[in-house]
């Protein structure tokens, strides 16, 4: 290893005589010798070349290391631009330093699908089941999107202890609230949480992932998925990976852990801040989910009231109702649909005319015998 060649070019006074050294030591000296060499070379500040801008020609391989700011961290890269006489996959890849040296995260990998789950699932909440028409398919993925407070947490709960009661291993990966919290938090419904921890039956974990360090906690987190091989998944939620990764890599990710769900035939749901636009078209989250269940606060008559609807279910029908629900001592409690209402989806709802009140409308504006 020559470290570094850019201090040993220093000492040439002229250009062509660092690329006769190069080719004397790269093409002569180490080659004759049977030398594998690693050749150290800087790349000035703010230039695109590497060293003096000759190495990168006489040298058999490049491999390009970089660093570079991305949302307030700094980001190293690494990148093999070349490796005569090979192929190679020249694709950026992400590493890190640590106590044991360098470390490259592995690249998002699609898994692919070799058979699809015709059973369906329970959701948990009776009312919900019926509208997806007996549950979700077994390996789908259900996008819960809505604002804060609208019960989403309250719904993936719901999804684990049910799995939980039929004996199924169940995964709740947290990325906001402590494990412990939530397992108060579903013990305040009726829930046996803890007693299905202890079982087994039912396996908690929390995660805060920073952009510093989103791809070792994802790896991590396949990692705890592979160990523990559940049939039932939940994140919650994907606002801090989405938060922490550029779009393109937010989405990339996204699409190798929905793949890995699949191939392993996991049911999962995922959890998401916002709008179901924001949350899905802007992202293109929606082309990855089977289904989106959609929760929205209402106001009525000065009142806030919740609102459920699924605006996706891939590969089966399902209920088009807007319905009302409520968070009971017992969990989500689904109602009917939302009566005399319209809309609702738009955040202004208001009362639908009724027919009598559109003929006195028709008759206000109707003269000599029904002509306008």
């Amino acid at each position: 290893m020559i470290d570094s060649f850019s201090a040993l070019a220093q000492a040439f006074p002229e250009r062509i005589d660092v690329r006769i050294v190069l080719h004397t030591i790269l093409g002569k000296i180490t080659h004759l010798c049977g030398l594998t060499t690693l050749l150290i070379s800087e790349r000035p500040l703010g230039t695109e070349w590497l060293g003096g801008g000759i190495e990168e020609f006489v040298a058999d391989g490049v491999v390009a290391l970089s660093a570079r700011t991305e949302r307030g961290w700094l980001k190293r890269i690494l990148q093999v631009l070349k490796l005569r006489g090979t192929r190679i996959k020249s694709m950026e890849h992400s590493y890190d330093i640590n106590e044991h040296g360098i470390r490259i995260l592995p690249e998002p990998e699609v898994k692919p699908v070799d058979k699809v789950l015709t059973q369906k699932m329970s959701t948990g909440i009776g009312r919900l089941d019926s509208m997806f028409y007996d549950g979700v398919f077994g390996g789908s993925t259900t996008l819960v999107a809505g604002a804060a407070g609208t019960g989403k947490t309250t719904t993936a709960l719901h999804f684990v202890i049910e799995g939980a009661r039929r004996n199924e291993r169940c995964l709740y990966v947290s990325t906001e609230e402590p494990a412990t919290q939530l397992i108060n938090y579903g013990e305040r419904f009726g829930w046996n949480m803890k007693e299905h921890a202890d079982k087994g039956s039912l396996k908690m974990v929390h995660y805060s992932p920073e952009s510093f360090n989103v791809e070792q906690q994802i790896l991590v987190f396949k990692n705890v998925l592979q160990e523990y091989k559940p049939s039932r998944l939940v994140i919650d939620s994907l606002s801090p990976f989405q938060a922490a990764l550029s779009p393109e890599r937010y989405l990339r990710q996204l699409r190798s852990l929905i793949s890995h769900f699949k191939a392993d035939g996991v049911t999962s749901y995922l959890l998401a801040l916002g709008e179901p636009a924001a949350a899905t078209t802007e992202t293109g989250l929606s082309t990855l989910v089977d289904n989106i269940v959609f929760l929205r606060h209402v106001e009525i008559e000065s009142a806030l009231r919740r609102s459920i609807v699924i605006m996706k279910a891939r590969g089966t029908a399902h209920d088009h109702d807007i319905r009302e629900f409520e968070i009971t001592s017992q969990g989500i409690v689904v109602k009917e649909k939302f009566m005399g209402m319209e809309h609702i989806l738009g955040g202004a709802p208001e009362k639908s005319l009724t027919e009598a009140a559109i003929s006195q409308w028709v008759s206000a504006f109707t003269r000599n015998g029904g002509k306008r």
